[in-house]
């Protein structure tokens, strides 16, 4: 069964950033692993039993979210700055990356800032346990188009 969404926990603080892990030497790509990075004990998770009411609650949005029509809403962003940055660096950054720059990036970063600050964005529920998980880390998967088609990085 899928896992409904998580509703936001009352003013839970934000925890620091976890340290990077040292990177690893680099594989051709014949030899590359296709599993997931391995565990470390910066990648914690807190789990938090719930309510019978947010038991209730969530099967609820779950079953609606799965037999009704949703709405999405769309929220405007002034990118101002951000374009007269892209303007002002975009070929000094090509010139040395060999890679246009755009704006995914600071998507992607304003994106992770918001899973730190609000923790239940990046939370799920165990449907086995009954259990809210928090998770202490963030990761952002993307596919990138190339000349021989879409890669996930």
């Amino acid at each position: 069964p899928e896992a409904a969404p998580a509703a936001a926990p009352a003013a839970a603080p934000a925890k620091p950033a976890p340290k990077p892990a040292p990177k690893a030497e680099a594989k051709p790509a014949s030899q590359a692993s296709t599993a997931s990075p391995p565990s470390s004990p910066e990648r914690g998770e807190r789990r938090e039993k719930m309510t019978r009411m947010r038991q209730a609650i969530a099967r609820n949005l779950k079953e609606s979210q799965n037999t009704l029509a949703m709405l999405t809403t769309f929220q405007e962003v002034d990118m101002s700055g951000l374009i007269k940055m892209r303007k002002e660096y975009k070929d000094i950054f090509q010139a040395s990356h060999g890679a246009k720059l755009g704006f995914q990036s600071p998507f992607f970063l304003a994106s992770a800032y918001a899973l730190k600050q609000i923790p239940a964005l990046n939370a799920y529920i165990d449907n086995s346990t009954n259990e809210i998980v928090y998770r202490d880390y963030i990761n952002i998967g993307f596919a990138a188009a190339t000349p021989k088609g879409l890669v996930t990085p």
